[in-house]
Formats: structure tokens, C-alpha cells, sequence
């Protein structure tokens, strides 16, 4: 079974009567038939807080692909993490790419 997935944000009225862009930002990835998602609220009040979210979401992606493409390589790590995390592993795991992006 092939995944769908649908990322979408959308200008604020606010922001539109101000005439700022978006601040929000969503992306997915498919890895070995695990798909994640990331999304960035930018801050409204702070200037190029669109570009910080944008770059936010596509710099998570890009870890997690390369932490990815590592455990494909050591297939008997990836046979365990491309089964569902539990809680506490997706939470070590979020800390852990915070932390290292």
C-alpha cells in the first residue's frame, strides 16, 4: 500500500490585512515506508519568522533522512525502528534530533 499524505498552511486574516506572508510551515517524507511529518509555527511578531519556519521543518526532515539512510544500512536496526515507536521512543527520539538540529 502506497502512503498519502497532505501538508497544507494558509495565510492568516490578519495576516493578509497586514500583508505579510504565511508564518506556518508543514512538510512530510516517506523513509523505508515510514512516513513523518513535521510542521513550524513561526512566530508572527518576528521578522522572516515564514523563512524560519520553512527552514525549521526542511532541517528536521533532512536529519531524520540522514538518520535513515545510516539504520538502512544495519538492517536489523531499521526492522526495529520501522515498526510503530512507542511513546517513549518517539519522545527520546524527538529530543534527540531538538536537540541536534
Amino acid at each position: 500500500m502506497g502512503w498519502k499524505a497532505i501538508a497544507r498552511y494558509a495565510t492568516g486574516t490578519s495576516h493578509q490585512d497586514q500583508k505579510i506572508p504565511c508564518q506556518d510551515y508543514g512538510n512530510y517524507r516517506i523513509f523505508n515506508n515510514v512516513i513523518v511529518g513535521a510542521v513550524a509555527d513561526g512566530a508572527g511578531s518576528a521578522k522572516y519568522s515564514d523563512v524560519g519556519s520553512k527552514l525549521a521543518v526542511e532541517t528536521v526532515l533532512k536529519y531524520l533522512g540522514r538518520i535513515s539512510e545510516y539504520l538502512q544500512k544495519r538492517k536489523h536496526w531499521w526492522q526495529k525502528i520501522s515498526q510503530p515507536l512507542s511513546e517513549q521512543e518517539a519522545k527520546k527520539l524527538f529530543a534527540g534530533t531538538v536537540k541536534t538540529c
